[in-house]
């Protein structure tokens, strides 16, 4: 079986071996497409597997078929005059910015450690996105979460990822838990997310016929959705490259120099920024404290 896939970053080719040996497969094809690099994939009992996960395993394949093969001493492909800004970590945070940055006039480098972005925390996690119903009403959380839940449809339409508004049923089983659900939904209200609605022991049970029959009555709201993990950060990254985002993957982040603008130092080369910003998850930390560092050696 054959495949080509034409995508805004390259083209993807898919073949089937059929029980050949895919290396041999992958050399001849190799010479009809001009000595281009044609890379092996293993993927046995790959069928019934996420296209998402399909994806990270094409990428592994990548990395040690192409990445270790290329000569350390190789210069980076990148200017070497300043970015406006450079983003630290490539997970769905990183590759949004990157993603709302590259509609305007800067020159922008998104750098992970990673060969691949959304590698990190953004691939564990519930996929949930939520409405915000049970936010402190006026807090930074409410604004944030139910302003960002009211984007995700058209959002997702324009990023063309999976998205599925599936709604939340809220239970209660105890005389405790139901008398707390009237003031449940007040605090949604209040929220803004005014199409939630208290349901008794009868409809929550309609709704889902296999919850505890101890069940007293329920809070429903429509609008609470999921989200493809995978390929949101990959849609976002695609996007921002397809604009002008220089990617900066496999470039692990090692320290910070002032010569005399601030330059993150990296396993590659320094890169230099006017600006940066740190959402490597649990790395942000060691990037803060590091950013700090340079205000107390420069006046930039």
């Amino acid at each position: 079986m054959y495949g080509e896939y034409r995508g805004p970053t390259g083209v993807a080719l898919v073949i089937e071996s059929n029980g050949d040996d895919i290396e041999a497969v992958s050399k001849s094809k190799s010479k009809e497409f001009g000595g281009k690099t044609i890379v092996p994939v293993r993927c046995e009992g790959f069928r019934g597997v996420s296209q998402s996960l399909g994806h990270h395993i094409a990428n592994d394949a990548v990395r040690d078929y192409v990445f270790d093969k290329m000569d350390p001493n190789r210069p980076a492909p990148f200017e070497s005059s300043p970015y406006d800004v450079a983003i630290i970590g490539a997970g769905v945070i990183g590759c949004a910015l990157a993603y709302e940055l590259s509609q305007y006039r800067l020159r922008v480098v998104l750098i992970d450690r990673a060969f691949d972005v959304g590698e990190g925390t953004s691939k564990g996690n519930s996929a949930i996105i939520h409405t915000g119903f049970d936010a402190e009403p006026g807090s930074l959380e409410s604004q944030l979460v139910t302003a960002a839940s009211r984007q995700w449809p058209a959002l997702a339409e324009r990023l063309k990822i999976p998205f599925m508004p599936v709604s939340a049923l809220m239970l209660a089983f105890t005389e405790e838990q139901h008398a707390q659900l009237p003031a449940l939904r007040e605090k949604a209200l209040a929220n803004g997310v005014d199409d939630v609605e208290l349901v008794t022991a009868e409809v929550a049970r309609q709704l889902e016929p296999h919850i505890s029959p101890a069940v007293r009555g329920g809070l429903v709201v429509p609008r609470e959705s999921i989200v493809d993990p995978f390929t949101t950060s990959v849609a976002y990254a695609e996007v921002a490259r397809k604009n002008g985002v220089d990617l900066a993957l496999g470039w692990e982040v090692t320290g910070v120099g002032v010569y005399p603008r601030p330059l993150w130092m990296t396993t590659r080369t320094p890169l230099a920024a006017k600006t940066s910003t740190a959402v490597a998850s649990a790395g942000s930390d060691r990037m803060s404290r590091a950013r700090r560092k340079i205000r107390r050696l420069s006046d930039w």
